[in-house]
């Protein structure tokens, strides 16, 4: 189905239809006639969103614009995934609604709010029912957006710390490709003889 998105939808609508699984940590074998190596369902949307070849099929190309727009989102993807996972395992913090919360959109800014109701159930795309402050309707929160706040918690327990900015995140990123880009550079300076 997630090729399927890829291939047949234009890509103004790759990000209402495959964010929702990128926080999806259920592992899977994507060709099992071509490797046994496993990935998640959330890294699989990942690498579709983001590259212009999946194992040997090339993508349909995305513009310059839009792949900006979808990279600047994906910069908070891999904290909300741990906190996802670190926040599976405390779960019974969230049985009781009225529970305070904070909760990271994909731009980075933070809102307060409070549980209206329990998780959903299992292991999957876990959300949570939160109202926000100056909202007056609850919506479905991915417990890999949310914390529950503590002026004593460590920086490094995600279910109650912001963790690193969208701004540190974003600066990380960019940094990483420029030093991708002068590697790539040059790796053609050396293969065609040149010096720079």
């Amino acid at each position: 189905g997630f090729l399927y998105i890829r291939y047949g939808v234009h890509q103004d609508r790759y990000w209402e239809l495959l964010s929702g699984a990128l926080m999806d940590m259920e592992e899977f074998v994507p060709f099992p006639d071509r490797s046994s190596e496993t990935t998640t369902e959330g890294r699989f949307v990942e690498d579709l969103l983001t590259k212009d070849k999946f194992c040997d099929f090339t993508l349909p190309r995305i513009t310059t614009y839009a792949r900006r727009l979808i990279t600047e989102r994906l910069v908070l993807y891999e904290s909300f995934r741990r906190r996802c996972t670190a926040n599976l395992e405390v779960m019974d913090r969230f049985s009781q609604p009225g529970v305070a919360v904070e909760v990271c959109s994909t731009s980075g800014e933070w809102t307060a709010g409070k549980t209206t109701g329990a998780p959903t159930g299992g292991r999957r795309r876990v959300t949570v029912p939160v109202m926000l402050d100056g909202s007056d309707e609850a919506e479905d929160v991915s417990v890999g957006m949310l914390i529950c706040p503590s002026s004593s918690a460590s920086s490094r327990d995600l279910t109650r710390s912001r963790g690193r900015s969208y701004q540190e995140l974003m600066q990380k990123y960019r940094d990483q490709q420029r030093d991708a880009a002068v590697a790539t550079g040059k790796d053609y300076c050396k293969n065609s003889g040149r010096h720079t």
